[in-house]
């Protein structure tokens, strides 16, 4: 994959760690990092990058779709790979459906491998 910047938006301190470390890993960049929505929000209106990487849930009440759906009012249409660790079907179903007009988009299931990752990037990215 050719170098990109990303930003990543995860409550979870260990996770975005992890995430932050594999894409450094394959020589991506790492614009910022936030675990709630109005941080992120702040950060990526200021911070033009590549693709965002966007938890489902955040810290504080409202969500990683929330921050999405904020991002597309302010005519940021920066691919977002959503990421969750959601297995049951059924709400995987909902999650899709609730992010489809949100695109361009996509979602991957924690943990996420670089390979699924670099799959959903070069989808999105043409």
């Amino acid at each position: 994959m050719s170098s990109r910047s990303f930003y990543i938006v995860e409550d979870d301190h260990a996770n975005a760690t992890i995430l932050r470390m594999k894409l450094e890993l394959h020589e991506q960049t790492i614009a910022g990092e936030s675990d709630n929505y109005e941080d992120a929000l702040v950060q990526i209106l200021k911070t033009p990058v590549d693709v965002i990487l966007m938890d489902i849930h955040l810290n504080g009440p409202k969500t990683g779709v929330d921050l999405a759906q904020t991002l597309r009012n302010h005519n940021i249409f920066t691919p977002i790979i959503f990421t969750t660790a959601a297995s049951d079907h059924w709400l995987i179903e909902n999650l899709l459906r609730e992010i489809k007009h949100l695109e361009p988009c996509s979602c991957v299931h924690k943990p996420i491998s670089f390979t699924a990752l670099n799959q959903e990037i070069q989808l999105l990215i043409r």
